[in-house]
């Protein structure tokens, strides 16, 4: 019987099945774990109650059932997290190249240009005013665009700021202030 479990658990179409030892002797402890090591899932003695040994077939084939489910779940989970990877891998790959082209549109410009968040801190700047002043980029990120070194020597330019910022905040487009066109 242990030569037979073994050889059908290696079949690949039988190695989930679940299989019951009923033997006319006595098991002794290391019989049943010989039997468990060859694939048995019960080991039980003449004579046996029909009912419970039919209970446990129902168990098992439901135990099956409900491992066969959780592979197809499983399966299509699986499905599912691949095709959203690729649909995730695909966006950040169209993000990247709007990001490029960004960055070459905006590096490219001939004026001093910065984004900044809705209170005024600098996100972004382009390549400009980097060069034109020696100021890092790394230097003013985060910082209040009024705060930068660029408008130490302007004490009004530092005072208009909020004004234009709050004004840009509240306009349902770009604002023109100063000879500047402001957006938010």
């Amino acid at each position: 019987g242990f030569e037979l479990a073994a050889m059908i658990r290696e079949h690949p179409r039988f190695e989930n099945i679940a299989i019951i030892f009923i033997s006319a002797s006595q098991l002794t402890d290391v019989d049943r774990l010989r039997g468990y090591k060859s694939g048995a899932v019960d080991c039980i003695t003449v004579p046996f109650v029909p009912e419970l040994l039919r209970a446990k077939v129902r168990v098992f084939a439901e135990l099956y059932r409900k491992n066969r489910q959780l592979e197809q779940v499983n399966a299509e989970l699986e499905r599912r997290v691949a095709k959203r990877t690729t649909a995730l891998t695909a966006s950040l790959e169209r993000l990247r190249e709007s990001e490029a082209q960004f960055r070459a549109v905006f590096n490219q410009q001939f004026q001093y240009m910065a984004l900044l968040s809705p209170e005024g801190r600098v996100m972004e700047v382009n390549d400009l005013p980097t060069r034109a002043t020696g100021v890092p980029r790394e230097a003013v990120l985060g910082q209040l665009i009024w705060d930068t070194p660029w408008w130490g020597g302007l004490p009004e330019m530092r005072v208009a700021w909020p004004g234009r910022l709050a004004a840009a905040a509240q306009a349902d487009g770009p604002v023109f202030s100063e000879g500047q066109y402001l957006a938010h």
